[in-house]
């Protein structure tokens, strides 16, 4: 994403690249901190994950896999499982699990086998093939769910195998919600486990359903209201039933959760910041506290694509204070890099950016903020809207940055108001 271009000379030539070619990738993107898991541990979580629909989690356990050894055939094909929504993606990811089907078991060459006629992968796919345009076929689904079927039903079956075939026949079956579910007490885990891995909700497939379905009037609406939203991320009708941790839910939650509505979503509070001003001085969180702040995380003036979602941004700067919240950004450049960038602009006759660009050339703040993948030790776009009270009501972190600014702005009026 980096590349030696300086602010001047891209800032208008990138503002027109296609949103369309940022969409996210759960590969690569985040959420991307280590689980600290073995590798069966990673293998059940990106299994179960898989199973609640909830292809973004699942990723995460998945390149826990990948990083401990990435030889064998099974990763890259949960990593095709979990990201074929995008059919080129995942045909790609299935011809790097056939390319290592000799360093895999029998069974799982069976699995392979299975997997094959599914994806319809014969070579290496380009990275637009118009090949794979379009999700594999129902009937293809079918065959697919009895050829595993078949294999779990045999005396040699392993616990992947099995898995795997529920995973399929899900996919193919009618879904229905459980009349055993408890519902609230899953509303409530969600929360939990959203707490915990610094997640939005809209990261959490069916979460809105579910709290439509288990809240009670007056505070349903109030909820809901107050759940955030995120144009990339599609809930699904049906919420999460398998969610890691579910048959716990016995354990107390948080004390930053809600004591008088377990069922309501909390925010995190924002962590906060002290760092020099590419202009001059320093500039610290303190000064923007009491009011909502737009805090932005990019990869420098070298990154084309971050330079490009300053130049969509900096235009309706204006826009968002009059909604009362102030913008500022934070990068990976020095002090030094910054004055650089601002000097080419000024070459180039290009206006200054009107909002503060500090300096976290160290990645501290990324870190802290959790823009940062612990898997490549690399800053990650980030985009955060904090409230008055420091509570951060809506996040995207990413390797790609977030430039959709006009449904942005209204989203961050929308949760002000519903938060205020």
């Amino acid at each position: 994403m980096r590349a030696p271009i300086v602010y001047g000379l891209v800032l208008t030539a990138c503002s027109a690249l296609s949103a369309a070619a940022l969409a996210q990738d759960p590969s690569v993107d985040v959420p991307a901190q280590r689980e600290a898991a073995t590798q069966e541990r990673a293998l059940q979580l990106s299994i179960a994950r898989l199973r609640a629909g909830w292809p973004w989690e699942s990723a995460r356990a998945i390149r826990e896999l990948q990083s401990k050894d990435g030889s064998r055939p099974v990763p890259h094909l949960l990593m095709a499982l979990a990201t074929r929504l995008e059919p080129n993606r995942a045909a790609r990811h299935f011809f790097d699990a056939l390319t290592r089907e000799a360093n895999g078991t029998a069974a799982e060459q069976a699995i392979l086998a299975a997997y094959q006629p599914y994806f319809g992968v014969t070579d290496q796919p380009e990275l637009q093939d118009a090949r794979f345009k379009s999700m594999p076929s129902k009937a293809k689904a079918e065959r697919l769910s009895s050829d595993l079927e078949k294999l779990a039903s045999s005396h040699s079956a392993t616990w992947l195998t099995r898995q795997l075939a529920q995973l399929e026949a899900g996919r193919v079956a009618i879904p229905t919600t459980p009349s055993h579910v408890d519902g609230a007490a899953l509303a409530r885990h969600c929360n939990r486990y959203l707490h915990a891995q610094r997640l939005m909700p809209f990261m959490v497939p069916g979460y809105e359903s579910l709290i439509a379905d288990f809240a009670k009037e007056p505070t349903r609406s109030a909820l809901l209201s107050r759940i955030p939203r995120h144009p990339q991320h599609r809930g699904g009708a049906q919420p999460i039933q398998e969610l890691p941790g579910f048959a716990r839910t016995n354990t107390p939650a948080p004390a930053s959760l809600s004591p008088t509505n377990p069922l309501q979503w909390q925010p995190r509070e924002a962590s906060g910041f002290d760092l020099p001003r590419g202009s001059g001085g320093r500039s610290s969180y303190r000064e923007y506290q009491g009011q909502p702040v737009l805090v932005v995380f990019f990869l420098g003036f070298g990154c084309a694509h971050c330079v490009a979602q300053l130049a969509d941004l900096d235009p309706k700067a204006g826009k968002f204070r009059d909604a009362g919240i102030e913008v500022v950004t934070i990068g990976t450049d020095d002090v030094n890099q910054v004055l650089a960038a601002r000097q080419a602009a000024d070459e180039n006759g290009v206006d200054p950016l009107h909002f503060d660009v500090l300096c976290d050339p160290k990645g501290a703040v990324f870190k802290q903020w959790g823009a940062w993948d612990e898997f490549s030790q690399e800053a990650l776009h980030g985009t955060f809207l904090v409230d008055a009270k420091g509570r951060i009501l809506w996040q995207d972190i990413s390797l790609r940055p977030f430039e959709e600014s006009d449904w942005l702005l209204a989203e961050c009026k929308r949760l002000l108001a519903a938060w205020n």
